[in-house]
């Protein structure tokens, strides 16, 4: 996931082909500035040019659709009629993904006339266009001249570019009622029949802060990755519409997603698109008895009426995620169950409640409130209770793991604490050495910056428990 909750990309960076050169020049500089370098998790996709040619172009398109944020480098060139197809077609990709609002950016080489960057650019709505005053040039008698990176006007422009883009990269994160939560939306057959209202569903729950994770086999034969498959055990709910023409497919996705999940039971809510009555009734009938069935348990009402049953099952969910916070069960004796104190920050909270539903099968297992201002007492609560303190790093800055190792190291000594077990949980991304934090006493590091896994923390429930089964 990128930094931006339900986006797979934080940044996408089109470009016409004769500013290639500056173009990744520009990538790499507004990367490297340290209001995006501070952006853990960040993503950007730098557009190839190679897909003109024919290669990769499906990539290329996909993760468009799939951008918090859309960068375009502009040329006059780039948006003359006869060569601003490549950047239409981009566009039209990224429109796909949530309410284009300030979601595009633009970084002018030289003037645009606004005419013509409309025309290539038809989003229908002038708030979609965000003008933070970006451009990349100067004027000298009256002949335009591009910014370059050894000039200093170009380095402050990148530094303006980066906080500029970070704050509205905050924005979009922070948005939404549902941030954090994760809803598996069963992707829709090539040429689909429901591909407007599938568009629809995704945008109004990335719209909510949902991230959203799908088969990317459009066959729904397979997942993509080990990574798609533990994103999926994690999510809340699965969501799906089809219509009967397109039973096989839906049957076929939700039978990836019950392999995705591991049998854990996450609720399945179905939407079918109707036929006009008579012929629906009809279609219906057709099918074979097992089909037939399948499409009769979905919704068909109003699609409006669907997305109101959505937004109320993912409130439902929330409810029930914040009762367990604020109201972890105690138990009876740390002799009879261990008790396990689990320290996370706001982005690493989907990771914590993967490892919290481990731990609970032997242990009883709480995770730091998300209340900032309630963190310490909590804290120092849990601490008093806890046979095991795991400190989860993932994407949570040095800052915040290092907080709390300090604070533990100087609670225990002036309480005179002593946990069984105190670890530091890895998970990815991958780390520079500076951005690890310094633990201030012996404890042990399990876990991985490569690949999130459940193992430790079951090694160390085994432990609190005896290796008792």
């Amino acid at each position: 996931m990128a930094y931006t909750p339900g986006f797979e990309y934080d940044l996408f960076i089109s470009y016409p082909t004769e500013a290639t050169r500056w173009a990744k020049q520009f990538q790499a500089d507004l990367q490297s500035d340290m209001w995006l370098a501070a952006a853990t998790g960040l993503k950007i996709y730098f557009a190839p040019k190679s897909w003109e040619l024919g290669e990769d172009s499906d990539g290329m398109l996909d993760a468009a659709r799939n951008s918090a944020v859309f960068v375009a480098v502009l040329t006059p060139d780039s948006v003359r009629e006869n060569s601003s197809r490549f950047l239409r077609k981009e566009m039209d990709a990224f429109r796909q993904s949530s309410p284009l609002k300030r979601r595009f950016c633009p970084i002018p080489l030289s003037p645009i006339d606004s005419a013509q960057l409309s025309k290539a650019m038809p989003t229908g709505n002038p708030d979609t266009f965000w003008n933070a005053n970006l451009e990349f040039y100067y004027l000298e008698d009256g002949v335009p001249f591009r910014f370059e990176a050894n000039d200093e006007r170009y380095k402050k422009s990148v530094q303006k570019a980066a906080y500029q883009l970070r704050k509205r990269l905050d924005e979009i994160g922070s948005k939404g009622p549902f941030t954090g939560m994760i809803v598996y939306l069963a992707r829709d057959a090539s040429g689909s029949s429901v591909e407007k209202e599938w568009q629809d569903i995704r945008s109004l729950l990335l719209n909510d802060g949902v991230s959203v994770v799908s088969s990317a086999a459009s066959d729904g034969s397979a997942v993509s990755t080990a990574t798609e498959s533990k994103t999926a055990e994690n999510a809340v709910l699965f969501v799906q519409v089809f219509s009967a023409q397109e039973v096989d497919h839906a049957k076929a996705q939700l039978e990836t997603f019950e392999a995705c999940k591991s049998g854990k039971s996450i609720p399945v809510f179905q939407w079918r698109k109707k036929f006009k009555e008579n012929i629906d009734a009809a279609v219906l009938k057709a099918l074979e008895p097992e089909d037939r069935e399948f499409c009769e348990g979905a919704q068909s009402g109003l699609l409006e009426d669907f997305k109101v049953a959505i937004r109320s099952k993912l409130a439902e969910e929330l409810e029930k995620i914040k009762a367990a916070q604020e109201n972890p069960p105690r138990p009876p004796s740390l002799a009879e169950q261990p008790y396990i104190y689990i320290t996370a920050d706001t982005p690493d909270l989907p990771l914590a409640r993967q490892l919290q539903q481990t731990a609970v099968e032997r242990t009883v297992a709480v995770i730091m409130t998300e209340d900032e201002a309630q963190r310490r007492e909590d804290f120092e609560n849990n601490l008093s209770l806890a046979s095991g303190v795991v400190f989860l790093h993932g994407k949570a800055g040095r800052k915040f793991v290092q907080l709390w190792l300090n604070e533990y190291a100087r609670k225990t000594c002036l309480l005179r604490l002593h946990t069984k077990v105190a670890a530091l949980y890895q998970a990815p991304p991958e780390k520079p050495e500076e951005e690890r934090p310094s633990p201030p006493i012996k404890l042990r590091t399990v876990g991985s910056q490569e690949t999130f896994t459940v193992a430790a923390i079951k090694e160390i429930c085994a432990e609190l428990c005896g290796d008792r089964a």
